[in-house]
């Protein structure tokens, strides 16, 4: 379902796949996924910060504040995993 970063099956073959799939495999898939969406919003956010005009440090504020939301929409227990860098 996930090749790359990308997926690659249509929404509307998602049953289908799932169906397909070990319930590790699924697991593992499911991780994949959190994963990308977490690393992507983060991106977004940081990118979006410094193109409104901010620093690095609150491009790095907002895309921890915005992974926080992103994990726990997603259901993770932990929503804050902060970084910096």
């Amino acid at each position: 379902m996930i090749s790359n970063g990308r997926i690659t099956v249509a929404m509307v073959d998602w049953d289908h796949a799932y169906t397909q799939y070990s319930q590790t495999e699924i697991q593992q898939i499911e991780r994949e996924a959190a994963e990308a969406a977490t690393a992507y919003a983060r991106l977004s956010a940081y990118l979006s910060r410094r193109m409104a005009g901010g620093k690095h440090s609150d491009a790095v504020r907002r895309q921890n504040s915005i992974a926080a939301r992103v994990r726990q929409a997603l259901g993770y227990t932990y929503k804050d995993a902060p970084i910096t860098f």
